[in-house]
């Protein structure tokens, strides 16, 4: 029989979306997608409830100020994002492969997502492949 924490332990995907030619890398903990957190959203009569669901899952991404320094993924941080680039993010996490697709790793990284080489991030697991929204061609990342 498995335990709770085996079927709650962090879950680290990466995937990518674009918006406005820029490509955004996310790492999120699938995990952390519950009915609970999603119905919080759902009752919430805060429209920065979106922000917060995404900053309550997103580990790391590679999005930085204009001067280069880190913007983490906070609810605050997040609020300032046009809702065309949440709905995108959103639907990037949507889409994203499942665990039998291979792209899921489990446990948190000790490796950042490359927050100031926002095109060349670095991942524990070595080069990954990201599909496109736009598109059917890949990218792979090391």
């Amino acid at each position: 029989m498995p335990a709770l924490e085996s079927l709650t332990r962090p879950k680290l995907v990466t995937v990518a979306f674009s918006h406005d030619g820029e490509v955004v890398t996310i790492r999120y903990d699938r995990n952390k997608l519950t009915t609970g957190l999603l119905a919080s959203v759902q009752e919430a009569e805060d429209a920065r409830a979106l922000a917060e669901m995404y900053a309550t899952v997103i580990e790391a991404w590679d999005v930085t100020e204009n001067d280069g320094s880190p913007f983490p993924p906070t609810a605050d941080n997040l609020a300032r994002l046009p809702l065309e680039v949440l709905r995108a993010l959103g639907l990037a996490i949507r889409d994203s492969p499942t665990s039998e697709e291979g792209k899921d790793s489990f446990g948190p990284s000790s490796t950042p997502l490359g927050i100031s080489e926002a095109r060349s991030p670095t991942f524990p697991n070595g080069p990954v492949t990201l599909r496109s929204p736009e598109s059917s061609t890949s990218q792979s990342l090391s």
